[in-house]
């Protein structure tokens, strides 16, 4: 017969088991909620501020300015996320994740472009979609949330980082919509010219295959400066005017870049005004760009410009 001792013995065995059981539960629980995949917003929200860094009136412009850059272009379609969650693996590897996951942007397109800020770890990655590739490299998408957002998240400015993320992103992807086309009208004139002459549509090719090629070239010539010097500063508007300069300046001058140069010199000698130089390299247009923009970023400045009927006054 048991005695009350051994009764008692028995409550408190069943007690500790239960409350052991109760313990992993939660502790199993904890886990599971911080690394459970977020829901999917609808197809109308492109911010899902979960962070809650952004007031809503701010959350509603920053929507508000996304969905309007979308009409603008069909070159990318951008989703930010902010986050506190934890989630298994690197930060780029959970931002493209979670760009599948919820089908950012058009699916025949591929253009999807999103946005994750981790704020717990204080960290941003850019995920680009194959579509969106071509105008948004993937060290472009570095530059950006390196050199422009998150120099405005360490101050404190989302919605100014917020802003400047978005401007980048859509006119990375306009500057390819209107690339696309030009081509199409190249594409076009080359097809009229066909039906002039049997060398309509080899020149055309050699043109388009020229741009591509030097669109290359120019991004291959900023990776190498970065991977030579690691502490440059290229942001993405430096890497679209390096690339309008690039195509403004794709044979160098048939005196010879030095002696091209030094007659420039000389000519802003005489008449006050200044030239645009020529440079072989990224790395050789980089102080020449930094000490005067304007000049490295458009059409060439020169001297024949000078002359009546010429851009220059």
């Amino acid at each position: 017969m048991p005695t009350p001792n051994s009764n008692r013995k028995l409550t408190q065995l069943l007690l500790g088991l239960i409350g052991g059981l109760l313990l992993i539960l939660a502790l199993d629980a904890k886990p599971a909620q911080a690394n459970s995949s977020p829901e999917a917003p609808s197809a109308h929200i492109k911010l899902v501020d979960e962070a809650d860094i952004f007031t809503d009136t701010e959350e509603a412009d920053l929507n508000l300015l996304i969905k309007t850059r979308d009409r603008e272009t069909q070159g990318a379609r951008l989703l930010i996320y902010t986050t506190t969650r934890d989630y298994e693996g690197s930060l780029r590897d959970y931002a493209n994740s979670l760009g599948n996951q919820w089908n950012v942007g058009d699916p025949q397109l591929k253009n999807g472009v999103t946005l994750v800020i981790d704020m717990k770890e204080q960290e941003a990655f850019l995920a680009v979609a194959e579509g969106a590739r071509q105008q948004i490299s993937d060290q472009v998408a570095r530059d950006i949330t390196q050199n422009v957002l998150a120099p405005k998240l360490a101050q404190g400015q989302y919605v100014e980082g917020a802003r400047a993320t978005i401007d980048d992103v859509y006119n990375l992807a306009s500057q390819g919509a209107t690339n696309d086309r030009d081509t199409a009208g190249i594409l076009l004139g080359v097809g009229l010219v066909a039906l002039l002459t049997a060398t309509g549509s080899l020149v055309g090719g050699y043109l388009l295959r020229g741009r591509r090629r030097i669109r290359r070239q120019a991004e291959a010539e900023i990776d190498l400066a970065l991977a030579q010097a690691p502490q440059l500063l290229v942001t993405a508007q430096m890497r679209r005017d390096y690339l309008t300069y690039r195509y403004n300046n794709q044979t160098e001058p048939l005196a010879g870049s030095q002696a091209h140069n030094q007659e420039l010199e000389r000519q802003e000698a005489v008449t006050g005004r200044s030239y645009t130089r020529y440079a072989a390299s990224f790395r050789d247009w980089l102080p020449l760009y930094q000490a005067n923009p304007a000049l490295y970023s458009g059409k060439n400045q020169l001297p024949e410009d000078d002359l009546p009927g010429g851009l220059a006054s």
